[in-house]
C-alpha cells in the first residue's frame, strides 16, 4: 500500500497542478455522465461497411475449430473462454459492476491479474475468429455487449482498450456480413457507437499521451470508417486522423524509432499505423507521404533489431499483448516482428524495406493479406551493415560475409524516453547486444511484467543493474518514482561513429550519474575489428571520490558460460567466444535462480528463463576498464 501511494504521490509530481486539476474536472465530468446514463444514449445503429473496401478476403491456409485455444500472455485458455468477460483466469477472482472508472482509482490491481482480463476483452483473436468460426464470433460479441453493461464493470475503463477492440471488431466484421442478422448488426452498431464516444470523451491527453493516445485514435478511425452513418461520423473520423498524424510526428524520431524507446511498442505502433494508412486510402482517406514514410523508417529500424534467426532486441517495455491474432496456430510459430515488416512492405512496396521482408505468412493473411495481389520475391535479403541512427541514439556495428553476420552489436546511448513519465523505458543507457552467426549471444533482459508478477519484479527488470551496462553505487541511471514512472532521465548521446572496410567503433555517453552528491561521468567505447574478430569494450568513469562500479553482462539463455584461465568461454551451439574482463576486479559468473531476479531473460510477458551472468565489481574514484570479447566460428 506504502509502494502504491508513493507511486500515485510521484505520477502527481510529475503531472504537475495544472494537468491534474483538469483531469479531475474530467473525470468529475465523466462522473455525472455515468450518473445521467444509466442505460445507454444511442438509440441509432448504422450500416456497417466493410473499411477494406475493393480489397477481397483471402483464403487462409489453416484449418480451426472452436477448440483451438488462445494464447494469452503466457498460457493457453480455451478459445470459447472469453464468454466469461469479468474473470481473471489466473486467480478466479470476478469482476465487480461498479463505474468502469473507479479501477482507474485504486482497485485495478488489487484482487486480481487484471492484465490477462484486459487483454482477452481487447479481442485480439476476432479477425481469425471471425474467418474460421463466423457464427461463434457473432455470439461472443452479444455476449460481450450484453455481460458489460453500458459504463459498468472492467471493460469500461481504459481508453485504449476500447480502442483495440474496436479495431478488431470493425475488421473482423468484414467476415461476418452473411452469419450475422439486421436486428444483431444493429445491436454491434449501437455499442461501436458507445464505445467510440467514451474514448473521445477520455482521450489520453498531457503526460499520459504516449502510444495510449495514438492507440485510441486509431480505435475512433477504424469504427467511423466501418460504421460511417454512425453520428457525427465524417468529422470524427476526420478528427481522428489529423490527430494519428499529429501524434506520429510528435511521438517518432525522424529516424524511425518511437520516443518511448522501446521495441515492442515500436512494432505495434507501425503494424496498427499500417492498418489504418490501409483502410484511408481504401475509403478515400489517404494519410500523408510523412505517415507512410515514417511506417517505412520505423520498420527499417525495426528490422536492425532482428537478427538471421529471428530473435529480437527487446530494447524498452515488451508490450506482447497489443499483438493481433494471439491464436495459438499462428503466434506460437510465427515471428510478429517481421510479420509487421513484411505488412508494411507489401503495403508500401518501398524498395529498401522489401529488402528486409520474407515471404507472407499466415498472420498477415489474417491481418490484411489480400494487399498481396502481386506478392513479390521476398528471398533475397541483402546482407545488414553497420549503421547509426543518431537522432534516437542507436548504433548497430556489424562485420562478416553473408546475412548471418559473424558479429551484430545494437547500442543505445540516446533520450531516455517519451517526455513526462518515460512509462515504457528502461534505465539502459549505453547497454548493447550482441549475436553471432545470427544467434543471440548477450541481451536485453526484457520485461516480464509490469504489475502482475510483483513491483519487486517490474523494478528490476527495467533498472540499470539487469541490462549490460555500468551500475553504480547500488543506484539505476534514473530515480525510480514508479512501475511506470522515472522521476529523472538519464539522456544519452552518441559522441562518434566510424565504419570502414577494418573496423567499426562507436562512442557514447549519458548523464544519469551525474546527479549523485559526487557526479560521475560514464563514456563507453565499443570497438569492432572485422579483419580479427574481436570487440574491444572501454568504459571511462570519472569522479572526485571513490564510489562502486559494478559492470554487467547477460548472457541468452542457451549460451552455457565456464570459467577459464583469464576469461570466460561462451559456447552456443556452434558458435564460440572468450570473454576478459582486464584489471583489476571481483569478478563473478552466476546463473539465475528463484532467490533474486538476477540471471533471468523475459522473452515475453510472464515468461522468464534462466541464463548465465558475468559480474564485476571495484570501489574507487574514477576508472579505466578496458573488456575483451573474441570470437571463434567453430569451436
Amino acid at each position: 500500500m506504502k509502494t502504491n501511494r508513493y507511486s500515485l504521490f510521484n505520477r502527481i509530481r510529475k503531472a504537475g497542478l495544472l494537468e491534474v486539476m483538469s483531469k479531475l474536472i474530467q473525470l468529475g465530468i465523466e462522473y455525472l455522465f455515468f450518473l445521467c446514463h444509466k442505460t445507454s444514449p444511442c438509440q441509432t445503429g448504422s450500416r456497417y461497411r466493410d473499411p477494406l473496401g475493393k480489397i477481397k478476403c483471402t483464403s487462409l491456409p489453416a484449418s480451426f475449430n472452436t477448440d483451438q485455444e488462445i494464447f494469452l500472455l503466457d498460457r493457453f485458455i480455451p478459445a470459447d473462454y472469453p464468454k466469461i468477460w469479468k474473470h481473471d483466469p489466473v486467480t478466479g477472482y470476478q469482476f465487480p459492476d461498479i463505474w468502469g472508472k473507479s479501477y482507474l482509482l485504486g482497485k485495478m490491481y488489487k484482487h486480481a491479474k487484471i492484465k490477462y482480463t484486459r487483454t482477452v476483452n481487447r479481442f485480439n483473436h476476432a479477425i481469425s475468429f471471425a474467418y474460421f468460426s463466423p457464427d461463434e464470433l457473432g455470439d461472443q460479441l452479444l455476449s460481450w455487449i450484453d455481460e458489460n453493461k453500458y459504463l459498468y464493470g472492467i471493460n469500461w475503463s481504459d481508453s485504449l482498450d476500447i480502442g483495440v477492440r474496436l479495431i478488431h471488431w470493425s475488421i473482423a466484421l468484414r467476415y461476418m456480413t452473411d452469419s450475422v442478422s439486421k436486428e444483431s448488426m444493429e445491436i454491434i452498431s449501437k455499442s461501436v457507437s458507445n464505445q467510440a464516444s467514451f474514448i473521445k470523451r477520455n482521450l489520453s491527453e498531457g503526460s499520459s499521451a504516449n502510444n495510449h493516445l495514438i492507440g485510441e485514435l486509431f480505435g475512433l478511425f477504424v469504427s467511423y470508417a466501418s460504421f460511417p452513418e454512425l453520428k457525427n461520423s465524417h468529422t470524427l473520423l476526420s478528427y481522428a486522423q489529423r490527430r494519428i498524424e499529429e501524434e506520429f510526428s510528435k511521438q517518432f524520431f525522424n529516424d524511425g524509432m518511437n520516443r518511448e524507446q522501446t521495441i515492442s511498442y515500436l512494432r505495434w505502433l507501425l503494424e496498427y499505423g499500417c492498418i489504418v494508412a490501409i483502410i484511408g486510402e481504401q475509403n478515400n482517406k489517404p494519410f500523408s507521404d510523412h505517415f507512410l514514410s515514417t511506417l517505412n523508417k520505423g520498420a527499417l529500424f525495426l528490422s536492425e533489431n532482428i537478427n538471421y534467426n529471428g530473435e529480437i532486441n527487446l530494447f524498452g517495455d515488451c508490450g506482447m499483448e497489443s499483438s493481433t491474432d494471439l491464436l495459438a496456430i499462428s503466434f506460437q510459430t510465427i515471428n510478429i516482428f517481421q510479420s509487421t515488416i513484411n505488412l508494411i512492405a507489401h503495403f508500401t512496396k518501398d524498395k529498401q524495406l522489401i529488402g528486409r521482408a520474407t515471404p507472407m505468412t499466415s498472420r498477415e493473411a489474417a491481418l490484411l493479406s489480400p494487399l498481396l495481389e502481386d506478392n513479390f520475391s521476398c528471398n533475397n535479403q541483402k546482407p545488414r551493415i553497420s549503421s547509426i541512427y543518431r537522432e534516437s541514439g542507436y548504433a548497430f556495428l556489424r562485420c562478416g560475409n553473408g546475412i548471418k553476420n559473424d558479429f551484430s552489436i545494437a547500442f543505445k546511448a540516446g533520450n531516455m524516453g517519451f517526455p513526462g513519465t518515460c512509462a515504457h523505458a528502461h534505465a539502459d543507457q549505453l547497454s548493447f547486444t550482441l549475436s553471432c552467426m545470427g544467434k543471440q549471444i548477450l541481451v536485453d533482459p526484457g520485461s516480464y511484467t509490469y504489475y502482475t508478477w510483483g513491483l519487486e519484479a517490474r523494478r528490476f527488470f527495467r533498472g540499470t543493474q539487469a541490462h549490460n551496462t555500468v551500475f553504480i553505487d547500488g543506484l539505476d541511471q534514473a530515480e525510480y518514482g514508479g512501475p511506470m514512472l522515472w522521476m529523472t532521465q538519464a539522456e544519452g548521446r552518441i559522441i562518434s561513429f566510424k565504419n570502414n572496410e577494418c573496423m567499426c567503433r562507436v562512442r557514447g555517453e549519458h548523464t544519469g550519474y551525474k546527479r549523485l552528491y559526487d557526479p560521475v561521468s560514464h563514456v563507453r567505447e565499443i570497438k569492432l575489428d572485422k579483419i580479427k574478430k574481436y570487440i574491444k569494450l572501454t568504459d571511462s568513469l570519472i569522479s572526485k571520490k571513490p564510489h562502486s562500479f559494478e559492470l554487467n553482462f547477460l548472457f541468452h539463455p542457451n549460451c552455457h558460460v565456464t570459467a577459464e584461465k583469464n576469461g570466460f568461454r561462451i559456447i552456443r551451439e556452434d558458435v564460440s567466444l572468450f570473454i576478459q574482463l582486464e584489471g583489476k576486479m571481483n569478478v563473478q559468473l552466476r546463473k539465475g535462480d528463484e532467490t533474486s531476479y538476477r540471471g533471468w531473460y523475459s522473452p515475453a510477458f510472464g515468461e522468464k528463463k534462466s541464463c548465465f551472468y558475468l559480474s564485476g565489481q571495484t570501489t574507487q574514484s574514477s576508472l579505466s576498464h578496458t573488456t575483451m570479447i573474441k570470437f571463434y566460428n567453430q569451436r
